[in-house]
């Protein structure tokens, strides 16, 4: 009774929590709570900051707004449709899983995924496949061919030679079985146990994954290489002229500027054929082990120390030269917990957790199952069951009597009752699926204990909300945001695209925002030193053609000099060198523009009206801005807001505080 009466308590502190804005409806006012905003605005807040900062005034506003198109949603009955039902449904039980869980389960388990982490297996394995929905005598046949196998290879029978032959992971089979090197949450999870499991050379007892029973064989362990971070210089043959490409001479040269003392960095930032990465000076994002080419991450987590760098090497897409930069250890457990939490409600090692929790559940809901009740209801299941056409007993009162209930822990107050009845008409439900091959009555009874568990489940998932403000605030941001993406699609970003008369009509009042720079394109020519300019710029003013007469000056020298292809608006961001040279270069022509830069502009066109072609999208945008102002505005005066000064008050002098 006392678990009633707190539930009951926590019900009414959540309705009588203070009230800082009401949004006035037909249908009734729309309150927003103190807690309310204040949740939402401390969520968001850091990511505000980042991009566009708001006050807490301005995120008032803002919300105010978002809270209308939520009424107006409401008032067109949107959260009745289907469709957003379903949707908000789906995101709904994803919400819920992590509450669903034990918690103490939760810590053993990842726990086990951090320490799994200290180590890399390299593993080789067998596989028979198996569909998950197999029937039992296809599985114990499946399990049986493999304890066959295990024993041919535990009597010395060689395991590469029986992966080519058995293995139905053709794959994995053409290389002996070799899976090469994996770590934590890169197998499923069955396979990663036995993986880290079984000793070094031994083969592991048939595994069960979704794909099929597994015989695993353990190669080797390391410490983990886990991440790298590295730079690189890439250059590529031109796949149209592989005759005139000379991408490996031009890396080896590069190479010996390197071994000569030039900087890696300058040297990818010049060269390198990876346009993000030379950005940054060849810098790549940090990688794990099997986020890259095989080749590239041999290469680069087998250099000694940070800084050193590779001979030139070849990979599928082209030459490199890597550096390593640093080496990147596993983080300690506290900096890597949410990123390890999200991984394993994802993977099926969360399902060792939901099995605790049940049994949790259980206890705090003293739950209770009628034995005789129990055997009453499987005693009316046939052969039928397994074939979809079963039918069960006639109703009448005896089957009215208790079949489960749920109480209050220490008395013998009952809360929730299940009948007989409810048993029955579930099963009637379930058995609609043919289940051949299987005793009626254990399926039958695994199908009832699945229904009490999804019952218990059912009974705290409805606690959650008066238990966990923070997920109450959450669903309804996830319900509301459904319904204000819909709407604002169907009211804003579908008009705006589909109007075409509204969308021209915009565009011709305001031309004067969509028009071009000046543009420029034409050729760059970077030498390697100023003799060689000059030859090239006497070589261009005699006529001869761009592409031969940086072919003659590169026959030695493959670095000799670099012709590149650009256009350039003025004005524009995120401008190349090779641009910015287009842009600089005096009037039109040949012009040698430094001591070792050419620029041949070819064209130059003034500032032009852009065409609505070549703007739409940003016209759209614009449009799109004008429609939704407009439509705030109909709203406010559609749906009037009353807010508690003196609480917001209270919250903005909190809300401010350093």
């Amino acid at each position: 009774m006392k678990k009633i009466i707190l539930l009951a308590l926590g019900c009414l502190s959540v309705a009588a929590q203070a009230q800082l804005f009401t949004v006035q409806t037909p249908k009734g006012p729309l309150a927003v709570s103190v807690e309310e905003f204040e949740y939402v605005f401390n969520k968001n807040k850091d990511i505000g900051k980042q991009i566009d900062p708001k006050t807490p005034q301005e995120y008032l506003d803002l919300y105010i707004s978002f809270k209308r198109k939520v009424a107006e949603a409401l008032a067109m009955e949107k959260d009745q449709i289907p469709a957003f039902q379903q949707e908000y449904d789906s995101y709904y039980k994803q919400l819920v899983k992590p509450y669903l869980t034990d918690k103490q389960a939760d810590a053993r388990i990842l726990e086990e995924a951090y320490q799994r982490l200290q180590t890399d297996v390299h593993a080789a394995h067998i596989m028979l496949d198996l569909a998950e929905d197999a029937l039992p005598e296809d599985t114990v046949r499946v399990y049986n061919d493999l304890l066959k196998i295990r024993q041919r290879l535990v009597n010395g029978e060689d395991f590469g030679a029986l992966a080519q032959k058995i293995s139905t992971d053709t794959y994995s089979a053409q290389r002996n079985g070799d899976l090469g090197w994996f770590t934590a949450f890169q197998m499923v999870y069955p396979f990663e146990t036995a993986a880290y499991t079984t000793p070094i050379g031994q083969i592991s007892m048939p595994v069960r994954s979704p794909y099929g029973y597994h015989l695993v064989k353990v190669v080797e362990r390391r410490p983990a290489r886990y991440k790298m971070e590295a730079a690189h210089i890439l250059l590529m043959d031109n796949p149209e002229n592989p005759s005139e490409s000379n991408a490996e001479a031009q890396i080896k040269a590069l190479y010996e500027q390197l071994k000569n003392g030039a900087d890696f960095g300058e040297l990818a930032k010049n060269y390198s054929m990876d346009k993000t990465s030379a950005k940054n000076q060849g810098r790549l994002p940090v990688f794990g082990m099997n986020d890259m080419l095989p080749e590239f991450e041999e290469v680069v987590f087998g250099l000694p120390a940070d800084g050193a760098y590779s001979e030139p090497f070849k990979t599928k897409i082209g030459w490199h030269i890597a550096q390593r930069l640093r080496s990147v250890s596993v983080p300690a457990v506290a900096d890597i917990k949410s990123e390890l939490e999200a991984k394993i409600r994802r993977d099926a090692r969360s399902n060792a957790s939901k099995t605790e929790y049940l049994n949790q559940l259980r206890k705090t809901y003293a739950l209770k199952t009628d034995a005789k009740a129990l055997k009453k209801v499987l005693a009316t299941v046939d052969s039928n069951f397994v074939k979809g056409t079963w039918k069960q007993p006639a109703h009448s009162k005896k089957w009215d009597k208790p079949f489960s209930r749920l109480s209050v822990p220490g008395t013998a107050v009952v809360v929730k009752t299940k009948t007989q009845w409810d048993a029955l008409q579930y099963l009637l439900k379930v058995q609609e699926r043919p289940r051949p091959g299987k005793k009626p009555q254990t399926v039958a009874y695994d199908a009832l204990n699945r229904w009490v568990d999804e019952w218990l489940l059912s009974e705290e998932e409805g606690q959650l909300p008066a238990k966990f403000p923070a997920f109450r605030f959450l669903a309804n941001e996830y319900k509301e945001g459904i319904l204000v993406f819909e709407l604002t699609r169907e009211m804003v970003w579908d008009k705006a695209s589909k109007d075409t008369a509204g969308l021209n009509a915009f565009f011709n009042a305001n031309k004067s925002n969509y028009s071009w720079n000046e543009r420029r394109s034409g050729q760059v020519f970077q030498c390697s030193d100023e003799a060689t300019a000059n030859k090239l710029l006497r070589l261009l003013n005699k006529g001869t053609e761009a592409s031969k007469a940086v072919s003659l000056l590169t026959t030695k020298d493959p670095l000799a000099v670099r012709l590149s292809t650009a256009e350039a608006e003025k004005g524009a961001s995120n401008l190349s060198r090779e641009q910015e040279l287009l842009l600089n270069a005096p009037g039109t022509g040949l012009k040698k523009v430094s001591a070792t830069e050419l620029v041949w502009v070819k064209s130059l066109r003034a500032p032009e009206p852009k065409a609505m072609r070549e703007v739409r999208g940003a016209v759209i945008a614009d449009y799109q801005k004008t429609l939704e102002a407009q439509w705030l505005d109909s709203l406010k005066n559609k749906y009037p807001v009353t807010i508690n000064t003196s609480a917001w008050d209270t919250l903005q002098a909190q809300l401010v505080r350093p």
